[in-house]
């Protein structure tokens, strides 16, 4: 029998964790979670949509080898990509399984699904539709805050809020970026802040100042502690105020979906304003339509960073960070809105279409 000899194994870049490529010979063959699928004639792709388009191209080649073969799709549709391709194939036997037919089967509860509407991801979860053509960019980021959810979260006046008050400060990184603080109650935020200084002994003045002014806990002052923040969280834990500290890098408490706690926090924030919170009419806010999030391969979801938005000639979204690091640990009181109470229950009246 001749023998191969491995002269070399490597992961392919730009392609998922579980995929290297090992050269054996003259030869390329592809392994997937320690399987070889060179010239298989049998292929199940679980989660397809998530796996890149070449290298899906690439597994979808192998089945060329045998004339009886089939290939076998699994997911949720987060991309517009090869796997809506096969979607609209119309040689592929197809299987829909939504929230509804769950509901049918007994698997879920019409009650479970109205807890879950409210979820940023409801639509491709629950729904199984693939995002809108307009939801995506080119590099397959998905829209996270739709103007017109913003937009109508607007208020003018202070409503009638309760919970506790959450201070979130953004610390400018550099010239041109603006140091930005944001209150938050269980149903409402506002801009309370916003300066370009440069000094940070203004910024820890400031904070303290507002801090007081509005009657904010020193543990419910969350500050992202990376680059120049850092130096004025340490003056604050020299000073004994025990304001928190939130290196953006960390874990999320749920590290299976999230890839870091930047990521927990804006889904949290998105959440929060489909279930009905609300931010005082300023147009800063408009800010959070350029924030964008991923799945990546490995199923956790991922936030555009600050760099990746320069990259597409878009300043530093200050403001929108501000909101967020008010998320960063979970809110302590449950947010109601009774409007959206009502409407739960008319959807589970039992002619509810």
């Amino acid at each position: 029998m001749e023998k191969s000899i491995v002269t070399k194994i490597r992961k392919v870049s730009e392609t998922p964790d579980i995929v290297y490529n090992l050269n054996v010979a003259d030869n390329h063959n592809y392994y997937i979670e320690g399987t070889l699928v060179h010239n298989s004639p049998n292929v199940v792709l679980d989660e397809s949509s998530l796996i890149d388009d070449e290298v899906y191209a690439k597994i979808f080649r192998m089945l060329g080898g045998s004339a009886d073969n089939f290939i076998f799709e699994i997911g949720n549709p987060f991309n517009r990509n090869h796997f809506l391709d096969s979607w609209n194939n119309d040689k592929y036997y197809k299987i829909m399984i939504d929230w509804r037919q769950g509901v049918k089967e007994g698997r879920i509860t019409r009650e479970f699904v109205e807890e879950m509407r409210e979820k940023f991801d409801f639509g491709v979860m629950y729904d199984c539709n693939f995002p809108e053509e307009d939801d995506l960019d080119r590099d397959g980021w998905s829209l996270l805050f739709p103007e017109n959810t913003i937009t109508s979260s607007f208020r003018k006046e202070n409503p009638n809020t309760y919970g506790e008050k959450r201070l979130g400060v953004d610390v400018a990184r550099s010239g041109g970026n603006y140091n930005v603080w944001v209150l938050r109650t269980a149903n409402y935020a506002e801009i309370i802040g916003r300066t370009t200084t440069t000094n940070l002994m203004d910024v820890i003045g400031t904070t303290k100042q507002l801090a007081q002014k509005h009657r904010v806990m020193d543990n419910n002052i969350y500050l992202d502690a990376t680059g120049m923040g850092a130096g004025v969280y340490d003056r604050f834990r020299e000073t004994g105020w025990g304001i928190k500290g939130i290196n953006m890098a960390e874990s999320a408490t749920n590290k299976d979906k999230f890839i870091n706690i930047r990521a927990e926090a804006y889904i949290r924030c998105s959440e929060w304003l489909n279930k009905g919170g609300t931010l005082n009419k300023d147009s800063k806010w408009l800010e959070l339509r350029h924030m964008r999030y991923k799945t990546r391969d490995n199923g956790k979801i991922k936030i555009i960073s600050k760099g990746e938005l320069r990259d597409k000639s878009i300043q530093s979204p200050d403001v929108a960070d501000a909101l967020m690091l008010t998320f960063t640990r979970p809110d302590s009181n449950i947010f109601v809105n009774k409007k959206l109470e009502r409407e739960k229950k008319r959807k589970m009246q039992p002619n509810y279409r």
